[in-house]
């Protein structure tokens, strides 16, 4: 028997595949009337065709679900939940929607058997209330507050208001008193001891609250405040561990000023929003803004175990920059832009003094990640053909979902470390002196409509020998399945070689949808033309420079480490597929105590 096990490449897409659930609520105006409509229905199911049903679905349902549309936010916000009207107005009206299950099984009923179902009404009424105190308590603590206490007022709002009003219009004895007491605390500690469930496998394996951190990711994704990551980034400093990260520069001077910097580290810009090393380039390019006004930020071999544990080790990069940058000796020595391919792989070289930039990319196939060991493997058999130093970037810029990273030691791996040394060594025959470098940009893009960061498109064409090469980068993670092959053809006349690039931005997947390359959502025709014109405008602003290149070492630096996303991932993604079970034995006991407490009384 054939055992299928996913790989932690997998895994982590099936987990990023949670923000595809995410989507935003309706604003509250839209939601008003929904609401009418759907109590003027249960009304109708109460009480038949009547005058009545009117009254009913206005003062039994509408009434409550306002209400507690007005008091939920204030209430939450008050103690210490986060909450907002569009989200209040959605959960009445799903609350309402809920509640109509037990309304249509009691008409049913009734059907077979008129009297008892006249005698019950009341009491099931009750029971639909309470019911939805589940759904109220479970969606309250996840999204709002993760305190139970603090969360609970918020959830009674609904069912309290509802069960008011009906001991006033409705029948109600002493054991319809009892039931409304009764009913409400079994659906709240079943709610208890459902969200004790789900959270187990994540205190278990990490130590934190699983449903805290669930209200914190979806704050994040919703709000989009860069401030607020604090208790995230806790998280992940908990299970990081620390590694000598691997972070080179090119540099192109122009007298004494900094006209352009290349920073490569090898970290991995994630995991999504602002969260550790997500929105990286921006972040350092905020630190160096001092330094140079034009930063770029290509992908460095890394997968998600390399992710920054939190924002202020990317500082430590800045920092790294700063010192390499010292010690730079610089150079008018520059070579052709080379191509080579082995197998998938296709590798453009170029030489910057003494020392080698090498594109690598396995475009058109898609893949995601180019992992470290290929990296440094690669870096290490371009030095062997006599060069200072060797950079590897990983171009990212060919997806689609299911790609897979490129793991050391397979012979894609082997293929990108060929493809990366026969480029370095044919560019050595191709070494001239004197260089020219020119750099444009674009911003402003939106980053839910055009899949793009903060540092938006970036152009940086580079003047030797009388030919002219180009380096197109794009904040983003990473591009489309063959969008890169429409992009070289257009800018083709204007340059004697090219190569697109991503950073793999990870702070565009912190939106409805999740997964989010470049191309996914911006029209193609746009993009290809703002590159074309941004290329252009780079050989406009072509100077003479002198460039040089430095690599070192961030010793300690703290990343998620080996094995840590995807053990994180593992056991989210256990716990989602537990959940409905979890879910539908939860309600089923507490739907055979109600039960029980039902007959004692009937």
């Amino acid at each position: 028997m054939k055992v299928f096990r996913k790989t932690p490449q997998q895994a982590q897409e099936e987990t990023a595949g949670i923000i595809e659930r995410v989507f935003s609520a309706p604003s509250s105006v839209w939601l008003v009337l929904p609401i009418l409509v759907v109590a003027l229905v249960w009304g109708l199911v109460l009480e038949g065709f009547n005058l009545t049903a009117v009254v009913s679905g206005l003062l039994i349902f509408a009434v409550p679900a306002y209400l507690a549309v007005l008091v939920t936010l204030p209430l939450a916000l008050a103690l210490g939940g986060t909450m907002y009207w569009r989200r209040s107005t959605l959960l009445a009206l799903v609350t309402l929607l809920f509640m109509g299950l037990p309304i249509i099984l009691w008409r049913i009923f009734t059907a077979f058997n008129y009297g008892l179902g006249i005698e019950i009404k009341t009491a099931m009424v009750l029971f639909s209330f309470a019911m939805t105190l589940w759904l109220r308590h479970v969606t309250l603590v996840s999204t709002s507050n993760p305190s139970h206490a603090r969360s609970l007022p918020s959830t009674l709002t609904q069912p309290l208001f509802g069960i008011v009003i009906v001991a006033f219009y409705m029948r109600f004895e002493a054991r319809e008193a009892y039931l409304s007491v009764l009913f409400p605390i079994i659906f709240a500690l079943a709610a208890f001891l459902f969200l004790r469930t789900v959270n187990t496998p994540l205190r278990k394996a990490f130590g934190v609250n699983g449903v805290a951190m669930m209200r914190h990711f979806l704050d994040h994704i919703t709000e989009r405040e860069k401030n607020k990551v604090g208790e995230i980034e806790e998280f992940f400093e908990s299970i990081s561990s620390p590694i000598d990260a691997h972070v080179g520069i090119v540099s192109f001077k122009k007298g004494d000023e900094i006209k352009a910097l290349i920073i490569v580290p090898s970290l991995h810009p994630g995991p999504f929003g602002y969260i550790g090393g997500s929105n990286l380039p921006a972040k350092l390019e905020n630190d160096l803004r001092k330094v140079t006004s034009n930063l770029f930020v290509p992908h460095g071999p890394s997968t998600h175990d390399n992710n920054p544990s939190n924002h202020n080790e990317c500082r430590k990069i800045s920092l790294m920059a700063q010192n390499l940058l010292h010690d730079v000796e610089y150079s008018s020595e520059c070579s052709a832009m080379v191509r080579r391919t082995m197998g998938d792989a296709n590798s453009c070289a170029q030489l910057f003094g003494d020392s080698a930039l090498v594109l690598a990319s396995l475009a058109p196939k898609p893949t995601d990640d180019l992992d470290f060991s290929t990296g440094y493997a690669a870096m290490m058999e371009g030095k062997t053909h006599g060069v200072d130093d060797c950079l590897i970037v990983d171009a990212h810029n060919s997806l689609k979902k299911g790609s897979g990273y490129v793991h050391f030691g397979t012979r894609t791996s082997r293929y990108v470390i060929d493809a990366s040394s026969k480029a370095v060594e044919q560019a050595l025959k191709t070494r001239t002196k004197g260089l020219k470098v020119g750099v444009a940009n674009a911003r402003g893009f939106s980053l839910d409509n055009e899949g793009l960061g903060e540092v938006g498109i970036q152009a940086l064409v580079v003047e030797t020998g009388g030919r002219k090469y180009g380096y197109l980068l794009y904040d983003g993670n990473n591009m489309v399945e063959g969008l890169r092959e429409k992009i070289l053809p257009e800018v083709g006349g204007l340059l004697h070689e090219a190569e697109v690039l991503t950073t793999d931005n990870h702070s565009v997947n912190a939106t409805m949808g999740g997964f989010n390359p470049v191309g996914g959502k911006m029209n193609h025709d746009k993009l290809i033309r703002i590159s074309e014109e941004l290329v252009r405008k780079a050989i406009e602003d072509l100077e003479e420079v002198e460039v040089g290149m430095k690599t070192g070492l961030i010793h300690d630096f703290r990343i998620f480490g080996h094995q840590s996303a995807a053990r994180l991932t593992s056991v989210v993604n256990a716990t989602l597929h537990t959940l409905r079970w979890n879910a539908f034995t939860n309600l089923l006991v507490a739907f055979s105590l109600s039960a029980l407490v039902f007959l004692v009384f009937f």
